[in-house]
Parts: C-alpha cells; structure tokens; sequence
C-alpha cells in the first residue's frame, strides 16, 4: 500500500472514520486512504481473503449503513484534476471537491454543474445523481459521465466506456455505489461563458405571496434557470450580517446560464411581482463561484434530511407546506425548500444511464440539526407531518442524491426496471456482493 491503513488504535480514527453528517456514527474494521488504483486492488484482495466488506466514500455525504465488519475507503487523496479544452472534458480523481472543480474551470471557459455545498465530492455527487447547480440548463451531471476507470470487487481494473463496459458505465450515471470502486470518471462539460445569479432574501412573514410568485414565474421558465426557493432559519454566527442573525427568512437561489443582462431581466421578472427583498445579491458569476452558491456551511454538522417529488403546487399544497413548514423560529425544520426542476433534467440523455430523466417539476427537501436525540426525534416527526401534509402532491419517490439510507430504499428512488438492470450489473460485477450497495 502507497496510502494510509488506519485501525481503531491509531490517534487519528475517529477523524477520519467522521461522515459529513455527524448524526451518522460509523464503526468500520478499517480505513485505507488508497493512493491510487493498485492500491484499490490490493484492499478488494484482503477483504475477499479476510471475509470484510467494503464501502466506499469520498466525504461521507452518502453514509448511513451499518459498516460493522467493513473496510471503509476513503478517496479523499485522489484529488487530481486534468481538463482538456479541445474535447470539453474533464477527467478527476474520486476525491475531488466541488470547490476544487470550480477553481480549475474558469480558465477553459468550462463549467460544471455541482453540487450546493462546496465539500461535496463530486464523484459520489455524480454517481448518486446529485441536482446540480446548472441543472435545468445542463440536466443530471451523472450523464455527463463518458469514461470511469474502476477496480472491481475481485481486483481487477477495468476501463468503463460507450464501448467497454457499457452496462457498468450505465449504473454508475446515477445508480449510486456497490458496483466496483471507481478512482476516476471523465466528465463531458458545457461551454457556459456567462452565468449569473446569486440569492435574493425576504423576511418570512412574505413567504405565502413569495411561494405563490415564485410558482407562477417558474410556469414557462427558460431551462438556462435553475432555481429554488426555501424558508430558512439563519444561525445566530457572526459571519450573519445582524439584520438576519438568528432570523426565519425567505431565500431564493438561482443561477443562469447565459448572458448577464438576461439573467438579470428574467430574475427582475420575479422581484418586481414581490415586496422589496432584505437584500439582493444576485450578479455576473464565474464557474469558480458555482462551488458555493448556496452558501452551505463546509464544516461536518448533525443532520437529518428528508425529500419528495412533487406532481405540482397548487395554492393549497403551498399553504399545506408553509404551515408544516413553519415560519417561526421554534420550527425544528431548519430549511424547507423547494427546488424547479424540469428543462433538461426531463430530457432523456444521450446514451443513457440509472438516473435517466426526472418528470416531476418540483422537489421538496427538508432539513433540520439534529445536536440531540430529541431534537433528531423532532425533526423525523416534524418532517413526516410535512410529507403526509403534501402527500397528495407527491410521486412517493426522490432522487438517489436526496435519498437518506437506511429510511430510503431502492424502491423509493428508482422503477422497477431500472432496480432489476442494476441488480443484474451488481450480480456481473460483484457477485459476492462484496461493496456495500447504496440502497436496498
């Protein structure tokens, strides 16, 4: 091995062993911090001669199973990044951040549609079929993949393609993990040369006029606008300008791809139907400023997160979620937001993949900290209520980059036909079922 085997007796482990999400404790046999394919290869080979499982992560924004019995690996050193112009494409190590992506970038007049929080790897983003920040402008970053280079679960090193491997190549478009320990993906990217955006922020005793002109303004919405909108509660830190510290507000998010001026004139559109935001801070971007634009704290912090695709939102599923919502700050639902979907996320890709085209227009997602048991007690009940309250407007599934393991399973994020080709790219890949899979 060229990288790090840590077990429970070295001083570091339980930094390293730490998920983004602290309300997951993980106790895996060991960690090994490969420092490239072979040393894949060599972990798949202990495991298999040892009887110990794997599970691969690069942040641990996917964790939740039971890793008892274990090897965890950890792709945090594989952070190498190469961008060729000339073909719009981009090839990274699995250990990529978000916010190392948009640095590189902005150079080659390239942009890539990450995710909203500037430490999320961006292969496990990928894979799982994250919602990006360009996505009504680009669709799912999963099916920009066009190459993997991989190691299977009995060692062997393959290389993914239209042409080698298509079926694996298919399940990793956003079938989540289990299916070999990938090292590195290409990724075919967009020529975005001008983007715009940013968030607009009101106070929460708005939010019904808010949410009802946001619906409408979405109806018709050119796909070069992403967009979402949520009630949040802003955390009592200095880093909050006073006015806001510790307060219940209305944020809108939104990123266009494509000339300022436009930008500027169809987000206009929506704040003149409003009252006046608290501020407004929507401007020219670069693909560099894409790595944070939700402005996601980086740290690890306690969470439980629940989320639904939504049929619609009529006037009376907008009421029903505001008020399960809560608009006061005793609320433990941190941030409920709800994401535009639609444009070129509802386009089946070229050459397909897991995570296909989404149909729902909408996408609700609730989130809460959850620092205790009663508050992580709170926040489940609190976010049940808010998915039976809209229930009627819901498809009874979610994305897999929304999906929280163990309360998700594989029948609440993908059709029975996408389920039985994944099992059967599981059962030619790793028939031992070696890699712990994502969903069950």
């Amino acid at each position: 091995m060229r990288g790090r085997v840590l077990l429970p007796s070295d001083p570091d482990w339980d930094t390293a062993r730490r998920p983004w999400n602290l309300r997951i404790d993980q106790q895996p046999a060991a960690i090994v911090e490969p420092a490239g394919a072979d040393d894949m290869a060599t972990t798949a080979a202990f495991a298999t001669r040892h009887g110990l499982r794997l599970s691969v992560q690069s942040t641990g924004h996917g964790a939740g199973a039971d890793l008892s019995g274990t090897v965890m690996v950890r792709t945090s050193a594989l952070r190498d990044i190469t961008v060729d112009p000339t073909r719009n494409m981009v090839r990274i190590g699995a250990g990529v951040l978000a916010r190392d992506l948009a640095a590189a970038l902005p150079p080659y007049g390239l942009a890539a549609s990450l995710g909203s929080g500037p430490t999320t790897g961006v292969a496990g983003f990928t894979m799982f079929g994250g919602l990006g920040v360009l996505g009504r402008a680009v669709g799912f970053t999963a099916n920009q993949v066009i190459a993997a280079d991989v190691v299977t679960a009995d060692g062997a090193r393959l290389r993914c393609t239209a042409d080698a491997h298509p079926d694996l190549l298919w399940a990793l478009r956003g079938g989540g993990g289990g299916y070999a320990l990938v090292s590195h993906l290409e990724l075919r990217l967009d020529r975005v040369p001008e983007l715009f955006g940013g968030q607009v922020v009101w106070p929460a005793s708005v939010a019904p006029e808010l949410f009802a002109a946001w619906r409408d303004w979405t109806t018709g919405l050119p796909p070069d606008m992403s967009d979402s909108i949520g009630v949040i509660s802003l955390p009592p830190l200095a880093e909050v300008p006073e006015p806001l510290r510790g307060a219940r507000v209305v944020t809108m998010t939104a990123c266009y791809a494509g000339p300022a001026d436009h930008g500027a004139a169809v987000l206009g559109e929506l704040v003149a139907r409003t009252p006046p935001p608290i501020f407004n801070a929507c401007r020219p971007l670069t693909a560099a400023d894409l790595g944070n634009l939700w402005n996601v704290p980086p740290a690890p912090i306690p969470t439980r997160v629940r989320s639904e695709l939504l049929t619609g939102l009529p006037d009376e599923a907008l009421s029903e979620l505001l008020r399960l919502a809560g608009l006061d700050t005793e609320s433990p639902i941190m941030r409920a937001e709800v994401r535009h979907l639609g444009g070129m996320l509802a386009e089946d890709p070229p050459g397909g993949g897991a995570i296909g085209r989404c149909r729902a227009p909408y996408m609700i997602e609730s989130l809460g900290l959850a620092v205790t048991p009663e508050a992580d007690d709170a926040i489940g009940h609190a976010q049940r209520a808010m998915s039976d309250g809209v229930g009627r407007w819901t498809t009874g599934t979610t994305l897999p980059g929304f999906a929280e393991a163990p309360e998700d399973t594989a029948e609440r994020v993908y059709p029975s036909a996408t389920r039985d080709r994944l099992r059967r790219v599981k059962e030619r890949y790793d028939p031992d079922d070696l890699i712990l899979r994502s969903f069950t």
